[in-house]
């Protein structure tokens, strides 16, 4: 069939309609390519805190049997949105078990200090849960110290809507954009910075002590907000448990520098964990509706 058109059309014809069909594809091309230029950007979530709960154990049992910590969920809470706990309990190295459906997202061991619940020291661990349907009214964590010391724990949760819900892991970076210090004895407890890889993250900051204390405001970052400081026992003293978390929108990417915060009393070691955690990239506010029944 080719051979009959090049027979049939001069050459000169054949060369000057190639030319036209490839300034017609290249203007299509250009033409796409603009629009995707000018597309805007997919719709992203704004995270949302939504509000907090949180539960205490002053007394584990000290013949090695798990104690409890139960943290009710919040009132708000429906399907998609995401929670957020931070446990902290003394000693470190003790077993604990969450409840069914939370992921563990950091867990980190401090093993310093805290030598009056034998072996010492204290774990600081955060998980995340997606809300379902048919939620309990209550989460239990349950710690059991095997060397039949006894021990305390406190728990923090945090509430949000807007959290990348979609990837395996909502922390920035599939769950690398998160870090983990071990302070001194000391009253200043503190986080190191960490670099965020997306846009409109929220950042939360979980700082712990082994006393029974509070924190003053955290510093540190820009718009940060103590959302808990949970201690145990209520009442001050050396031997003890003290949680405080604290969030901070983000808009920009990179670092974000270090939260610290500083101890009323009873100065001791601590752990600070602080991570970034993703928006969706569907954004939660568009809602779409039927104009009319489905025929």
């Amino acid at each position: 069939m080719l051979r009959a058109i090049a027979l049939a059309w001069p050459r000169q014809a054949i060369i000057q309609a190639l030319r036209r069909l490839f300034a017609l594809g290249l203007v299509w091309f250009c033409f796409g390519l603009c629009c995707l230029l000018l597309m805007p950007a997919p719709a992203q979530a704004t995270i949302v805190y939504l509000g907090t709960t949180s539960g205490r154990n002053e007394s584990l049992p000290v013949d090695g049997s798990p104690g409890a910590v139960t943290i009710a969920k919040p009132s708000s809470a429906k399907p998609g949105d995401a929670l957020i706990v931070s446990v902290a309990a003394r000693p470190h190295g003790m077993t604990a078990v969450a409840p069914a459906g939370w992921i563990l997202m950091t867990f980190t061991d401090e093993v310093n200090g805290g030598t009056s619940t034998a072996p010492g020291g204290m774990s600081l661990i955060t998980y995340l849960r997606i809300v379902g349907v048919g939620e309990p009214a209550n989460y239990t964590w349950t710690f059991a110290n095997p060397s039949n010391d006894g021990g305390m724990a406190v728990g923090g949760l945090l509430h949000f809507s807007g959290i990348d819900t979609a990837s395996s892991n909502p922390i920035d970076g599939n769950g690398t954009v998160w870090s983990a210090k071990v302070n001194a004895s000391s009253l200043t407890q503190a986080t190191t910075s960490i670099s965020t890889l997306s846009t409109n993250t929220m950042i939360v900051s979980s700082i712990t002590i082994l006393s029974s204390t509070t924190f003053a405001t955290p510093t540190g970052l820009a718009g940060l907000v103590e959302r808990i400081d949970q201690s145990a026992p209520v009442s001050p003293g050396s031997v003890g448990m003290t949680m405080q978390m604290s969030t901070a929108p983000r808009a920009g990417a990179g670092a974000t520098g270090a939260v610290q915060a500083v101890a009323a009393n009873y100065a001791d070691y601590g752990v600070g964990h602080l991570m970034a955690l993703k928006p969706s990239a569907i954004d939660s506010a568009i809602t779409m509706v039927r104009s009319g029944a489905i025929s």
